[in-house]
């Protein structure tokens, strides 16, 4: 078989079923692939069928190879556009297969971290102002002046965060984008891959 026309996907999932079959192949070749026997002993072993059998297996393995290699020049030669940017496919597939970028994952661990403190800090919070209300609420004559001095210390114990750098916020818009980017540029390379076609000579 020579000059055999497929696009990008189909030989994508050649790979994969060609892949499987070398695999059931080299198992039942390992079965009994010679044979040890005494001189006189009649025994049924054709090894014509495991020179044919090997053959097939080393023709799989070449046609496999010389896809793999076909796809490796598609995806380094070839594009893709995401947000007005163009990304060589092997790129592109590095960016979704690693996922998350690095400072997409910082943002994240800053963003778990802060809500962990500041809910510590709401439970301190919480807390100190059940002991004033206890305290002033034990005092048989509570004066206007206490209520409001109350209220002043209440205040005084709400939870502040002071963020720079606007961690909640950033991380947020930075797992929208990446949300959004991800699906787009699965989109884009599938589209490329369903309408490309690439001629490769098979054995």
């Amino acid at each position: 078989m020579t000059g055999v026309t497929k696009t990008v996907l189909e030989w994508l999932s050649f790979v994969k079923i060609e892949e499987k079959k070398l695999n059931r192949k080299r198992e039942e070749l390992e079965k009994k692939p010679f044979l040890v026997k005494l001189k006189d002993e009649k025994v049924e072993f054709d090894a014509e069928v495991i020179k044919s059998q090997f053959k097939s297996i080393t023709d799989i393995q070449n046609n496999i190879l010389k896809v793999k290699s076909a796809l490796t020049v598609y995806n380094a030669t070839n594009k893709v556009t995401v947000d007005g940017n163009e990304y060589p496919i092997a790129h592109a597939l590095f960016l979704y297969k690693n996922g998350e970028t690095d400072e997409l994952r910082m943002f994240k661990r800053m963003n778990a971290r802060l809500n962990v403190v500041k809910l510590e800090k709401d439970k301190e919070s919480y807390r100190k102002c059940e002991e004033i209300e206890k305290t002033f609420l034990s005092k048989t004559n509570n004066t206007q002046k206490d209520k409001d001095y109350m209220t002043e210390k209440k205040k005084d114990l709400e939870v502040e965060v002071v963020d720079p750098i606007s961690i909640q916020s950033t991380f947020s818009r930075l797992t929208e984008e990446h949300d959004s980017f991800m699906e787009k540029i699965n989109t884009q390379i599938n589209l490329k891959n369903s309408t490309t076609t690439l001629t490769i000579d098979l054995a």
